[in-house]
């Protein structure tokens, strides 16, 4: 079960009546905190619950009750979501609420409502009789999802590289040596998304940089099929090095063409694996 510090919450007025601000410290986990500790690792960029602006209600007052379970739930979301990504949930699974719950020690309540979230983000489909089942892409809405990055991440590069400092540079090349040291496909996701956030945080466009994040959970499972079947990962590597050194050339017209060039490949050949993949189905079937 979940273990909560006694000081999680620390609650501080500000000015302003009926404001509190309220800043939770991490909980700590006990022995079965393998699952558990994966919760807190696989926090995303938003930083959510973790430093959060509350309302008192009518009786002016927030309850530690009601906020550890709305922390919770964003836990048991991001840990979910971890799972689906790395393709341990496959497409068509159905998540059973009790079982979770048991498994990571928690109620149905929070679990209840992280499934709403990532329902709410397209991780899932909640269905009235089956359950949350985990949503399974078409091939089109795939293509979609990589033409979206392709204009939203080639529009913050170009913003971000004027504003990049030579620490910003040093952090992605440290992230980018990682991932040629690291062959491991399981990681490949995390560590992609870190090099290219490395890149993209100067733009300042955090909305942006959120749905960006969004987008690269739902493609994630996709992009590590491709690599793992075929020779990206070289290729990939390549392109990022590339990548970096014409951002350190300042190079925005260059390198948002090289973007935009590297997430089309990618979609090119996930898009062809998906097609042959589906026209052997059907020749099974």
């Amino acid at each position: 079960m979940l273990s909560w510090s006694t000081g999680m919450l620390a609650g501080r007025r500000v000015a302003g009546r009926g404001r509190v601000t309220m800043r939770p410290a991490p909980p700590s986990f006990g022995h079965k905190a393998c699952a558990q500790r994966a919760l807190l690792e696989s926090m995303d960029l938003s930083g959510r619950c973790w430093n959060m602006i509350l309302d008192e209600g009518l009786e002016g007052r927030v309850t530690q009750t009601a906020l550890k379970r709305q922390t919770t739930a964003v836990l048991v979301a991001d840990e979910l979501r971890r799972r689906i990504v790395s393709g341990q949930l496959k497409e068509g699974e159905q998540i059973r609420q009790e079982l979770i719950a048991g498994e990571l020690g928690v109620s149905r309540i929070p679990v209840r409502e992280a499934l709403k979230q990532l329902e709410a983000e397209g991780f899932l489909t909640i269905h009235s009789h089956r359950g949350a089942v985990v949503s399974k892409l078409s091939i089109d809405e795939i293509a979609e999802l990589f033409d979206l990055r392709a204009v939203l991440e080639t529009w913050v590069l170009g913003l971000a590289i004027p504003r990049m400092t030579d620490a910003d540079l040093q952090q992605a090349e440290a992230i980018l040596r990682k991932m040629i040291a690291n062959d491991r496909i399981d990681q490949w996701g995390s560590l992609n998304w870190e090099f290219h956030m490395a890149l993209y945080r100067p733009s300042g466009r955090m909305e942006t940089l959120k749905l960006i994040n969004r987008l690269h959970g739902m493609v994630d499972r996709y992009v590590r099929l491709q690599i793992s079947l075929t020779v990206g990962q070289s290729k990939a590597h390549q392109e990022h090095q590339q990548l970096l050194e014409l951002c350190r050339k300042r190079d925005p017209l260059r390198a948002t063409r090289l973007l935009e060039e590297h997430i089309g490949d990618v979609r090119d050949g996930l898009m062809k694996h998906l097609s042959e993949q589906a026209a052997e189905g059907a020749a099974a079937g």
